[in-house]
């Protein structure tokens, strides 16, 4: 049961994540991978969650994100809209 809670929680985040100007995107998917692409530059990375937060750690660091409904928040205050489930 505990497994099948989490699975759930996870496939929340599932999806394609976009900041309002289109230069910051975020593509979880369900294999634990994240493709993050900065402006025009992608980088594959691996995620994580973990009550309210998702967790990117890829080649430049770690990254905490608050997960608030349907917007991820960075520490820096940039937002993602969920733009796709």
């Amino acid at each position: 049961m505990c497994v099948i809670a989490l699975t759930g929680c996870s496939d929340r985040v599932i999806g394609t994540w976009q900041s309002d100007d289109g230069d910051v995107v975020y593509d979880v998917r369900g294999d634990g991978q994240v493709i993050v692409t900065l402006f025009g530059s992608t980088v594959a990375a691996r995620y994580r969650r973990v009550d309210d937060a998702l967790i990117v750690s890829g080649p430049q660091g770690t990254i905490v994100l608050d997960i608030e409904g349907d917007v991820l928040v960075a520490p820096t205050g940039l937002r993602l809209t969920r733009r796709t489930p």
